[in-house]
């Protein structure tokens, strides 16, 4: 066999031009210097979190299904506790995971309350990546936990149904573990108190944070809003809004690194959040508003057009007031945008239509 080949980083390069993990396996047979390069590319990312239970097997580990058999729900069983080697060779697995996806539709209390009480050392290093998504109707128990001793830089959360405990638990552990986030993604409607207060603590404590989406009601999002104001390197921010208007109607100026504004959702709060940025480098700004307009509509174009250095302005009036010539006129006189648009559009209408 070629020397290169017992050269872990040339071997490891090689490997990576394999798109399917089908081919990694196979890689992952020729021999034991293939074998181990190959096996840590297939674990680094992880799509759904079932696939860790293949290090069990098969007849401990029981699947019931449950729901509507268009979006079925897998609750997961442990028949009989796995021994130490079993818990080993997950937890070897899990050491490799760089990018993790748990799913929505999938159960795992059982596996989790069977961690907690045996004390499983069962935790991601390595992980830098997590997308939560958990329908917490029925849950009782959260995987964030997990992930106390992980590097977490991006981490998309959303819940799914109404479950305060659940939450405020989730988001409390969360606020705990002190990631170095650059990427954060949070939706759940409603967000309890206790929650937006966490989530309000935690923007304030991680400063590295240059993406943000919320997807939220809008009296629950417009404080951490304004928390948000204030991160020093945020460059993205991705509002949406959802339950009306809100109360706040003016935001602190900050958002001084902010580069590109993303929001849906009613016009006072996209007008509040235009209202408050300072900074030099925006470029894009992208508002869908919803339902009615309630405040000055001419007020906004104004607005906008005041912000230096933009270069990219889109906006659908979605179920609302249209916009007339005289509104618009101060956007046209802006020397820096190079793409404008304005879409009408409404729940009745076919996209094609708008």
């Amino acid at each position: 066999m070629h020397r290169i080949w017992n050269v872990p980083e040339l071997l490891s390069c090689i490997l990576l031009f394999l798109d399917e993990k089908s081919d990694l396996l196979q890689c992952s047979l020729v021999c034991r210097a293939f074998s181990a390069e190959a096996t840590r590319l297939i674990w680094k990312e992880v799509d759904d979190f079932h696939q860790l239970l293949g290090c069990f097997p098969r007849d401990i580990v029981s699947i019931k299904m449950s729901g509507h058999e268009s979006e079925p729900i897998q609750t997961f069983l442990l028949l009989d506790l796995p021994n130490p080697t079993e818990w080993n060779h997950m937890h070897s697995r899990a050491n490799m995971i760089r990018e993790l996806t748990i799913s929505d539709l999938d159960n795992y209390d059982a596996l989790l309350e069977v961690i907690h009480r045996h004390q499983i050392n069962l935790t991601f290093p390595v992980l830098i990546s997590l997308h939560l998504h958990v329908t917490v109707t029925k849950r009782s128990q959260s995987f964030l936990p997990l992930f106390s001793a992980s590097r977490l830089q991006k981490l998309e959360i959303s819940f799914q149904g109404s479950n305060k405990r659940l939450i405020n638990k989730s988001m409390k552990a969360l606020l705990a573990q002190a990631h170095p986030l650059r990427r954060l993604e949070i939706a759940a409607t409603p967000l309890p108190e206790q929650s937006q207060g966490h989530l309000a603590q935690l923007l304030e404590t991680t400063p590295s944070i240059d993406y943000l989406c919320l997807m939220l009601n809008t009296v629950d999002g417009e404080d951490i809003v304004q928390v948000a104001a204030r991160l020093p390197q945020l460059r993205e921010l991705d509002l949406k809004f959802t339950g009306g208007d809100g109360e706040r109607t003016e935001y602190s100026p900050g958002f001084q690194s902010l580069v590109c504004l993303y929001t849906w959702g009613p016009y006072t709060s996209a007008l509040a959040v235009a209202c408050a940025i300072n900074s030099p480098d925006m470029e894009k700004v992208h508002m869908t508003l919803q339902g009615e307009i309630t405040g000055p509509r001419a007020s906004l174009f104004p607005v906008i057009a005041s912000i230096v250095n933009l270069k990219s302005v889109s906006l659908t009036f979605w179920d609302s007031s249209i916009p007339q010539w005289a509104d618009v006129e101060p956007l046209l006189s802006c020397r820096f945008i190079s793409k404008f648009s304005i879409m009408l559009g409404s729940s009745g209408l076919e996209v094609d239509d708008q």
